[in-house]
């Protein structure tokens, strides 16, 4: 509540306002955070080259390093920010990191070890369901943490994404597969240069699943898309105001 400033009681003249929160420190930038998800051979890593070639400052966070196979080169000379080498920095100032316990308390880390990152992406493995990995940010953003979900995006293969979702949901990976499209905010149908429809069929599925993601097409981790604003920085959970109970 604003406050009455010193005056002459004499003056006839309105007595000004002051906000005592005016002084007040302002809150740090807060980091958005993808979470990307897609089965194994989707295009996950394909994406994530070109989301770490965009010229943004990003963390890409992985369950460990020897599941980011196509990583290789840009690994390579990474230099360690900390002793147990969990967190290592690529010559072109983005970071990945090593995560095998707690997510959230460790890229609150990777925060403050690495300043003035423009976003984190964080990607699941192959079956993980994305849901409560983003529930968990929206709890800790209850916490006024640094990091805030910004998009759950799924890269669906085009030749075998379709027969996945239609399949059984007793076959293996059906199940996973359906639920991480339920999940997306973003969807991305990738490989459409190997498909005779250019991924028409795919893109049709993953609508039918989830008519509120918008979709994209790409080959090789490209399309009519740019990374920031669609994979990383999209605004879109903010936007819906998505509830972490519905749907996850």
């Amino acid at each position: 509540m604003a406050a009455l400033a010193n005056s002459d009681s004499d003056s006839d003249e309105a007595p000004s306002l002051v906000d005592p929160d005016d002084d007040a420190p302002r809150p740090a930038r807060r980091v958005p955070v993808t979470v990307l998800c897609g089965f194994l051979g989707s295009g996950k890593t394909t994406l994530l080259k070109e989301v770490l070639a965009s010229g943004l400052k990003i963390a890409v966070v992985e369950n460990e390093f020897g599941d980011t196979a196509g990583l290789e080169t840009l690994l390579a000379g990474a230099r360690p920010l900390t002793v147990d080498g969990s967190i290592v920095e690529l010559r072109n100032g983005c970071v990945c990191c090593s995560v095998k316990d707690e997510l959230v308390a460790t890229l609150e880390a990777l925060v403050e070890t690495k300043k003035h990152l423009d976003a984190i992406v964080v990607e699941l493995s192959g079956v993980a369901n994305p849901g409560p990995v983003a529930a968990a940010f929206w709890l800790d953003d209850a916490l006024e943490s640094e990091l805030y979900l910004d998009a759950v995006v799924c890269v669906v293969d085009a030749r075998t994404g379709p027969d996945l979702l239609k399949g059984p949901k007793t076959a293996t990976g059906a199940f996973e597969a359906a639920r991480q499209v339920a999940t997306a905010d973003r969807i991305l149908v990738s490989k459409v240069d190997l498909t005779d429809d250019g991924g028409a069929a795919a893109v049709a599925e993953v609508r039918g699943r989830n008519p509120a993601a918008a979709v994209e097409t790409c080959v090789r981790g490209r399309g009519g898309f740019d990374v920031d604003g669609f994979v990383v920085r999209t605004g879109c959970v903010a936007a819906g105001a998505k509830d972490p109970g519905a749907g996850w």
